[in-house]
């Protein structure tokens, strides 16, 4: 018996962008929840007009709670989500893997390009939870960065595919109103774990305050706490932070920690090459560009 596919989604004055949304995806699910979070603008009547199943939801600056009350309202197998401003790459493709594979297993992560060049080539892209079993106990986690961690339950067949994909089409401008949005949201739940505090102080970095970064980073990556590939970027970005400060032995400390823990990461070689030529030290800087070539070559 063929399973079905529910699309969930969460979205606010996403009117510009709800059409182009909608048209990815026409058509590819068996059901369409719309769950609208304080629009001001047409986003609930374009929803209606293209025959979303709409539903409200009061903002309490917690996304995983938004996304749960969202795929709550599936009656579906599967549950599928996006955000307005992504679209789905391609229709065809899924449909042919909800018809072949999909049944195979509970929880599928699929290719997010996250970002683009003026060509629309991908130049950052990550995996992420896409499809999800209705019928496993999965739930979103995390009140920003959300995410469902599917570990602890070996019953639950978590796989990948990448024969379809998302694509983010967020404007620079947009990203740069989602970072002041993320810092206000993370100061109204007053950050507590490792995990927050490291995305914490990666807005604060965005945001253009190396100090408070630095010290947010280097607190979440020496916690012990953070996942490896959390931390490993936890090092990065408070060696960035350090460099930003011009403190520049204290940047090196921290890429050589991050070496420890991604020995072949190039970044944290550039970071100590950079930090050598700011201190006038030629010799120390070239073995570390030679050590980053390495890595590239070594990882393609």
């Amino acid at each position: 018996m063929s399973q079905t596919v529910g699309l969930f989604c969460i979205m606010k004055n996403e009117a510009d962008n709800l059409r182009r949304f909608h048209e990815s995806i026409k058509g590819v699910f068996d059901q369409y929840v719309l769950v609208d979070t304080g629009s001001t603008d047409d986003t609930v009547k374009i929803a209606h007009e293209l025959g979303y199943e709409v539903h409200h939801f009061e903002w309490i600056n917690d996304f995983a709670a938004a996304r749960n009350f969202a795929m709550s309202k599936l009656t579906t197998d599967f549950g599928f989500w996006m955000d307005g401003d992504d679209v789905l790459d391609s229709a065809e493709k899924f449909l042919a893997f909800k018809k072949d594979i999909m049944n195979l297993g509970d929880f599928w992560v699929a290719p997010y390009h996250y970002a683009s060049d003026k060509n629309g080539v991908p130049n950052c892209t990550f995996i992420r939870e896409r499809v999800i079993r209705l019928n496993r106990g999965m739930q979103w986690k995390y009140f920003l960065h959300e995410g469902i961690p599917p570990v602890g339950n070996a019953t639950i067949r978590v796989m990948s595919t990448e024969q379809w994909c998302i694509r983010h089409m967020r404007t620079d401008d947009d990203m740069k109103k989602d970072r002041s949005r993320n810092l206000k949201i993370m100061e109204f739940h007053k950050v507590k774990d490792a995990r927050q505090q490291y995305y914490y102080g990666k807005e604060l970095f965005e945001a253009d305050q190396p100090v408070e970064a630095a010290n947010e980073l280097t607190r979440a990556a020496a916690s012990g706490e953070l996942e490896p590939h959390d931390r490993d970027l936890a090092y990065q970005y408070a060696a960035w932070s350090y460099m930003k400060c011009n403190q520049f032995p204290k940047a090196m400390e921290m890429a050589y920690l991050g070496l420890m823990v991604n020995p072949h990461r190039a970044e944290y070689h550039c970071i100590i090459g950079d930090c050598h030529l700011k201190l006038n030290n030629l010799a120390g800087a070239i073995p570390h560009f030679v050590a980053a070539k390495a890595c590239i070559q070594n990882n393609p």
